[in-house]
């Protein structure tokens, strides 16, 4: 980690009382003016003081940048720690804790770059109102209905510039973004910099998680360094999927602790050192204690503890502990339906500052509360399709715009941000079950859409999905196939329907219309992240992941196994499932995913994945096609003259041919035990307790080809 002479600066305070050391000495002549200042510096616009000037400087800046950090009242009550050295530090550190500062760059806003002023309408993002249409009613209408009326809807008439967004050349003349925290490390001086601040960062982190134990508080979990590397980690790897913080105002000295423990707890994860996997996942665990009793948590929620929970949830769910998924399940509806009853429409524009500013900051407020709400549906989406749970949010919930493009919301000062206003490549909101309509129709999504709007039109249409697999459609309106409902329902498992209802067809169609949404020249993150999703949701479109784990035996995910009858129940609809017409459209599917996954050129490991459902979904689609299997090799002659298993690669390019033939060729379409072992090696040495459990299961499925009856 760290060098001899980092584990023992050279240079020491001579303050009685005070064990502070430095790498080098000028640093240490910073730190003692804290106790012999040379001359006051105090804030003309707040009642801060400071001793060196830099530093005075640095915060003028961010007032003009308009970047506060308020503290709720009664949130930060110092209590007592468990170690006496990091009470002591916090102590001796009250001077330093006004220090900290991540900006290097002096941001003047100027008055004469104002755009037309800036009006917020009143927010609320949850409360029903109406969309007109002009497009015909089709058979997934009546998710719709609640909406549809001749009055206008209030999101579609806020002001919030999206549409088609492009960066002019002399759009950004102002001051830069803020700089990558990892790809500053050239400038020792800078980097040195903010070292201190992360320094002055991790009391207050200390001070809000005062519950931990001392033994983790004290580690190196929360070294200045490693806390510097866990945030740049997030913002390297996994702020690109869900761009919901505002970056360029994400200031560590100025954003709640909580959340920035949450954010550095979520970037742990990605660190190459699993102690620092291990220690974050207590961090996690603690955390979502403190913030329960911060007192924020009940509705209306405010929008940082929002976030904070946001990422809470992301970090159990699908990077931690089997603990931490089933708590992250418990939370789940509470933190959405507390959401669900907030107000985001209070903005505070009493803060010093131009008018410019305040309207900055009025639309951050506002971008910020849409890009948490849509973050949100996007988890739901995820914890229905990729474990077989209900969904807790609708589509119909969110009556919205998508979010803006994203160079508007990376600007990084308020002249920036009306230059981009004033561009006049600015086009009327888009809004969000607008655009889920347009879809459903099989119409392309203009690529002016942002990749993030993409990502969540995904996640909107998996939305609806789930809703229509847990809600009998006769009841809803939904028109069925003359040969009645597949064989993933409920009802008669004597039947082995052949035919797929027109609803999943319908959002068969839909889904092949969004993927033309993949398609883009730069790269991203966030699309690369949305492909493995977007042939889940077209597995699960016509199999149950529920009914695959019972199948499978998956002890550790289904409940449901502690009786025999639903494991029967289970694998009768299965069976059934096997003859259908989904069971092929869920096979070749599979197929794809797996091939995209697996056979790219090069290794799968999924222990080096940066896109954290991938591999869940890697799992379910080789379930899938093992069931199949196993459920079909009854009617498959097996094949005398191979001695052999198939390997993984001779099994794809049999089944590949198969599909050709509308799998009635299926001689070897049980011979998965060596895709299995593929899969089971390319799981392997996952951090993630869950991914972990199901190498247990493909290594059980590995040892007995047959379903027990």
């Amino acid at each position: 980690m760290t060098s001899d002479i980092s584990n023992n600066p050279p240079y020491a305070c001579s303050q009685p009382g005070c064990d502070r050391k430095f790498l080098r000495k000028e640093h240490l002549r910073r730190h003692c003016l804290n106790h012999s200042p040379e001359k006051i510096y105090t804030c003309e616009d707040c009642p801060r003081v400071f001793v060196r000037r830099d530093l005075y400087r640095r915060h003028k800046a961010r007032h003009d940048r308009c970047i506060f950090y308020r503290r709720p009242s009664g949130a930060f009550d110092s209590t007592e720690l468990k170690s006496d050295k990091i009470k002591s530090d916090l102590n001796l550190s009250e001077k330093l804790i006004e220090d900290d500062n991540l900006e290097t760059a002096h941001m003047q806003a100027q008055e004469d770059d104002k755009p037309e002023k800036y009006k917020p309408a009143a927010m609320n993002l949850f409360t029903p109102s109406s969309i007109s249409t002009q497009q015909e009613g089709q058979t997934i209408d009546w998710m719709f209905e609640s909406i549809l009326s001749t009055g206008n809807d209030d999101w579609a008439n806020l002001d919030l510039f999206e549409g088609d967004l492009s960066l002019p050349d002399d759009a950004l003349n102002g001051e830069p973004v803020a700089v990558n925290v990892i790809e500053d490390q050239n400038n020792s001086n800078n980097d040195e910099e903010k070292i201190s601040s992360w320094s002055s960062v991790r009391y207050r982190l200390l001070e809000s998680l005062n519950n931990l134990d001392s033994e983790v508080l004290n580690s190196a979990f929360f070294h200045p360094e490693n806390l510097k590397m866990f945030h740049g980690l997030y913002f390297q790897h996994y702020h690109p999927h869900f761009p919901m913080l505002h970056r360029p105002t994400f200031t560590i000295s100025d954003v709640h602790p909580l959340l920035l423990c949450a954010l550095v707890a979520l970037g742990s994860t990605l660190a190459e050192d699993k102690n620092f996997f291990l220690l974050g996942q207590r961090v996690h665990d603690a955390l979502q204690l403190t913030v329960i009793n911060n007192g924020s948590f009940a509705p209306p929620i405010s929008l940082w503890c929002l976030q904070t929970w946001l990422l809470l949830q992301a970090h159990g769910k699908m990077m931690s502990s089997r603990k931490s998924f089933e708590l992250a399940q418990v939370f789940h509806a509470a933190i959405l339906t507390s959401m669900k009853q907030s107000d985001p429409s209070a903005s505070d524009r009493s803060m010093a500052g131009t008018e410019a500013k305040k309207d900055w900051t009025a639309w951050i407020q506002e971008e910020s509360w849409r890009r948490a709400a849509f973050f949100a549906l996007c988890m739901d989406a995820q914890h229905a399709c990729l474990f077989g749970h209900s969904p807790v949010l609708s589509v119909s919930d969110m009556r919205m715009s998508l979010p803006c493009k994203e160079a508007l919301w990376e600007c990084s000062t308020p002249q920036a941000w009306s230059q981009m206003l004033q561009s006049g490549n600015l086009k009327q909101p888009v809004d969000f079950l607008t655009t889920l309509r347009v879809i459903l129709k099989e119409s392309i999504m203009p690529s002016a859409y942002s990749e993030y709007a993409r990502f969540i039109i995904l996640h909107g249409l998996i939305c609806l999905q789930a809703h229509l697999q847990r809600t009998p459609p006769l009841t809803l309106g939904i028109e069925h196939s003359e040969s009645g409902s597949s064989g993933e329902g409920e009802g008669s498992q004597d039947s082995a329907p052949e035919k797929i209802p027109s609803w999943k067809n319908e959002m068969g169609r839909a889904l092949s219309a969004w993927s033309n949404c993949l398609l883009a020249l730069q790269p991203s993150l966030c699309l690369i992240a949305a492909g493995p999703l977007y042939r889940m949701a077209q597995i699960t479109l016509h199999v149950k992941v529920i009914d695959l784990l019972i199948l499978a035996k998956d002890h550790n995910h289904v409940s449901s196994l502690q009786t025999s009858e639903k494991y029967t129940q289970a694998r009768g609809r299965m069976y059934d499932w096997a003859s259908s017409d989904s069971a092929r459209e869920a096979v070749k599917f599979s197929l794809l995913l797996v091939r995209e996954t697996m056979f790219s050129g090069q290794p799968y490991r999924a222990q080096e994945d940066r896109i954290a459902p991938r591999p869940w979904c890697l799992y379910i689609a080789v379930l899938t096609l093992w069931a199949y299997g196993e459920i079909k090799q009854d009617n498959c002659p097996s094949n005398q003259d191979n001695s052999r298993e198939a390997t993984a690669e001779e099994y794809m390019i049999q089944m590949t041919q198969a599909l050709e033939s509308g799998l009635k060729d299926c001689v070897q379409v049980a011979d998965v035990a060596g895709l299995l072992g593929a899969t089971r090696g390319a799981l392997a040495n996952c951090r993630w307790e869950l991914l972990q459990e199901a190498c247990q299961v493909l290594e059980n499925l590995s040892l007995s080809h047959n379903v027990q009856e």
